[in-house]
């Protein structure tokens, strides 16, 4: 039986384009990544095969220096889909695929869903005629699936844009109701949490277990990665969060925690800080 490796972002996209292979009779194993930077949802995969796996440290290789540049805050688009359609490609073969598809629609992102765009990203993930695009690929060139049957374009579509009407209705004929808004899921798209993500990255190589803190707190870099929390919650989230090599001071008194991460260690400056945002502070 054919089978196709589907990229499944949690999207209306994504989650359309592989009902509609599987509706043509394909068999297809979705494969959802677990990026580092991503937001935490809820998603529904409406019946299809997902198999979650996760992005290592190695997808940070792409923050330094991107090939293709970031959007307008520090999201690699180009790099990122390069990426991850060169780990979909690794896991054809363990899944015994034939081909890729993912839901992009050609115009709906300037960046990375422009018809130049697409012939790159192909190029370089080593996938061109591999990769099927089910909701737009009327306006792309055949693919390998297509030319040996595998796939009838007369079953596919030619959306493009970034009207959402059409898209809306096959998800009507899919029974799919309830879906997310593209709000986009990716933190990498914004500015403030770029912006400490940037700081972060010229103090040093980024960790996996950096990147939840960039989700908390007041963030302070000055010789040391500093980080208060704003409320109690955070507070306790960052005693919970703190690894060995961390230093985390509590104050005696009503104010935030801090943790100071990386081998320097300002704490004179943290105490600062500190004081500096306490209610204590406040009340003299």
């Amino acid at each position: 039986m054919t089978k196709a490796i589907a990229l499944i972002s949690g999207g209306l996209d994504s989650i359309l384009a592989a009902k509609i292979i599987e509706s043509v009779g394909v068999e297809v194993i979705g494969i959802h990544f677990l990026l580092p930077f991503q937001k935490k949802r809820k998603i529904k995969f409406y019946g299809i095969n997902v198999v979650d796996v996760e992005v290592g440290e190695d997808y940070f290789t792409i923050l330094r220096n991107p090939k293709h540049g970031f959007g307008r805050a520090m999201n690699p688009c180009i790099d990122c889909k390069i990426f991850l359609l060169k780990k979909a490609k690794e896991l054809m073969k363990k899944y015994g695929a034939d081909f890729i598809v993912n839901g992009d629609v050609l115009g709906q992102r300037p960046m990375s869903q422009n018809k130049s765009a697409m012939k790159i990203i192909e190029k370089e993930a080593c996938v061109e005629g591999l990769l099927v695009r089910p909701l737009t690929a009327k306006n792309l060139l055949l693919t390998i699936p297509e030319k040996s049957g595998l796939v009838r374009r007369e079953l596919l579509y030619d959306i493009r844009g970034r009207s959402r009407k059409r898209q809306i209705e096959i998800a009507k004929k899919f029974g799919i109701v309830d879906y997310e808004q593209p709000a986009g899921g990716c933190r990498l798209t914004e500015i403030a949490y770029a912006e400490k993500l940037k700081k972060r990255l010229e103090l040093g190589p980024l960790k996996m277990d950096d990147v939840p803190f960039l989700s908390i707190g007041r963030h302070f870099f000055e010789g040391s990665w500093i980080i208060l929390g704003r409320n109690e919650s955070e507070n306790k989230e960052l005693e919970k969060l703190a690894k060995k090599g961390d230093l985390l001071i509590i104050p005696e008194f009503p104010g935030p925690t801090a943790l100071i991460r990386g081998r320097a260690k300002n704490v004179q400056r943290a105490l600062e800080l500190i004081w500096e945002h306490s209610k204590k502070k406040k009340r003299v």
